[in-house]
């Protein structure tokens, strides 16, 4: 089981205007923390799931997919990490 950001917040990513929930690091962090505190990690709940809306509208420049920078600064990987611990 996991928590997955298209339910409540769909693709909100107007955090200049709604930062408390627009699609951005801030959101994914805060609510990874409160799987932990709130007791849904000790029921099982495992994931937290980036969805969609999370992409730059510009690839790299060797055309991959990325984060948009003003949204997660600290990039995928850094989230990523954040969340495994």
């Amino acid at each position: 089981m996991g928590w997955l950001a298209w339910e409540r917040f769909r693709c909100n990513t107007d955090c200049k205007n709604d930062p408390e929930n627009c699609i951005s690091e801030r959101l994914f962090r805060t609510m990874a923390d409160l799987v932990v505190s709130e007791g849904y990690a000790a029921v099982g709940y495992e994931y937290i799931n980036i969805d969609d809306c999370w992409l730059d509208k510009t690839r790299s420049f060797n055309g991959r997919l990325q984060a948009d920078a003003k949204r997660f600064p600290r990039g995928i990987a850094d989230l990523s990490n954040y969340v495994s611990t």
